[in-house]
């Protein structure tokens, strides 16, 4: 029978309701002491330390939808640790003799010193044991939606490709690397317009990306000053920009200004990614205003962090659109592994006629118990609805591996699976996606230490005292 189409009856509604992500942040506790410098750490660090996944909100209702992941170790460290321990005898001094000032009537503080470092040493070990759960990834997750929810977007630091044969300056570093968010000066004052830097390991500039447009209108001629674009602080430069530049940067050229371009395929790092495609949106005045993933990338070439992404005609009339170094969200969104439930979708095998949960489902690697075991729920029409990977592998899944769902439809026969990079990395417990972090993030905890239960004040009274300072991570590389 017939399907007939009725344009003329079409409707249209308006929400209600705009979708919020606002984000949280915990409002730091009164603390006693000065805040302590917990020295460097790297993004890889609390990238492993703050892992998390989406999950499906089922019923509908309110709430964070999704979940941190448990780790199996994380690698907070104590700097020496001298202010704190001058602060405590500080504090100690005045709950025992009345003044800080007589800090100096101690005839043991070596001794204090080094208690304090053991009790910071202490706090350190209690920082890395609490990390391994999953409530501290959700509260960092949530921290970065408040304050910096662009890194969430899969058209963050997107932008032109900025003609280098004409910049000036000596990049320092040592290794390939792209720097975000560089202010461009024009003739000294902020422009507005912000690039992305992206640096060879032998110091040559690989390219620029103009990431926002300036609000200021950058004359022809100008001199164009890219705020420590070459790393470390060194200034790149333009001594006279040419109408091109400045028009580039002005957000006049090279893209069409509010056009929308589907159905365009990406290369990574110079590599056709097979199958993935997304829509891209030029906004009024001809920057990138967004980017929708259409079509995952397909399991046989997946994208990963810090990937250079070229949209080829993503800005219409042969311009192509730059990401120069994606983040581990706007890659995990390519890939389709974003939502953690997402990842065994494609398994095949079930016989089952009925909707159905089959839990603790033994996975086995090429016909062997590889000791992970999953939660199972199948469609009645015998494909797949989720599998959750609810027990890492105790042996290690090798890449190319099959994997079998033992009895996981739900009906006593097996799914199976050639399975794919992220799929193995969940299997063998590196769950769900690493956060949006960046050079320059900090990363802070509250270390309180308490006096010891002895102490006495100079009239032989049992006292109580507490230290509390905030020591801080920042991440340099």
């Amino acid at each position: 029978m017939p399907t007939i189409y009725v344009s003329s009856l079409n409707a249209s509604s308006t929400l209600g309701q705009a979708g919020t992500f606002t984000g949280s942040i915990t409002a730091q506790d009164a603390v006693n002491a000065n805040d302590l410098d917990g020295g460097s750490c790297t993004a890889a660090e609390i990238e492993t330390a703050f892992r998390f996944y989406t999950t499906p909100d089922t019923d509908g209702g309110d709430g964070i939808n999704y979940g941190g992941v448990a780790k199996t170790t994380t690698n907070f460290n104590n700097p020496p640790l001298d202010t704190g321990s001058t602060d405590m005898i500080k504090l100690l001094a005045a709950a025992t003799f009345g003044s800080a000032e007589a800090a100096d009537l101690f005839n043991n503080t070596s001794a204090i010193t080094t208690s304090f470092d053991t009790a910071a040493d202490n706090c350190k070990d209690a920082v890395n044991a609490e990390s391994l759960d999953v409530e501290p990834a959700k509260e960092f997750v949530q921290a970065l939606l408040l304050t910096v929810p662009e890194r969430f977007g899969l058209g963050y630091n997107a932008g032109f490709n900025f003609a280098t044969n004409n910049v000036t300056g000596t990049p320092i570093g040592d290794s390939a690397r792209t720097l975000t968010k560089i202010v461009v000066n024009d003739d000294g004052a902020d422009s507005g317009a912000q690039v992305a830097v992206t640096l060879a390991a032998n110091n040559t500039i690989t390219s620029i990306i103009v990431t926002k447009v300036a609000t200021s209108t950058i004359a022809s001629g100008s001199a164009i000053t890219f705020v420590a674009g070459g790393g470390t602080i060194t200034n790149l430069a333009i001594t006279s920009a040419s109408v091109a530049e400045v028009a580039l940067l002005n957000g006049s050229s090279p893209a069409a200004a509010s056009t929308t371009h589907t159905d365009i395929a990406m290369t990574s790092n110079g590599s056709a990614v097979t199958d993935a495609k997304v829509t891209i949106e030029i906004g009024s005045n001809g920057s990138v205003l967004r980017i929708t993933n259409t079509t995952d990338a397909a399991s046989s070439t997946p994208v990963s962090k810090g990937n250079k992404l070229v949209f080829t005609n993503g800005g219409g009339s042969g311009v192509d659109v730059i990401i120069p170094s994606i983040n581990s969200v706007q890659a995990a969104m390519l890939n389709g592994s974003l939502d953690l439930f997402s990842y065994f979708t494609n398994a095949t095998g079930g016989a089952g006629n009925a909707v159905a949960t089959t839990n603790n489902v033994v996975v086995q690697d090429d016909g062997i118990d590889c000791g992970a075991r999953a939660s199972v729920i199948m469609n009645s029409n015998n494909t797949v609805s989720s599998i959750t990977i609810t027990t890492a592998a105790t042996t290690p899944v090798a890449a190319g591996s099959e994997l079998t769902f033992i009895a996981g439809d739900g009906a006593g026969n097996n799914l199976t699976i050639a399975a794919t990079e992220p799929q193995i990395a969940t299997v063998n417990g590196a769950l769900g996606t690493s956060p949006p972090v960046e050079i320059g993030d900090s990363i802070r905890v509250k270390y309180s230490i308490n006096g010891n239960s002895e102490q006495r004040n100079a009239a032989g009274k049992l006292i109580s005292v507490g230290y509390a300072s905030y020591i801080t991570f920042e991440v340099t590389s």
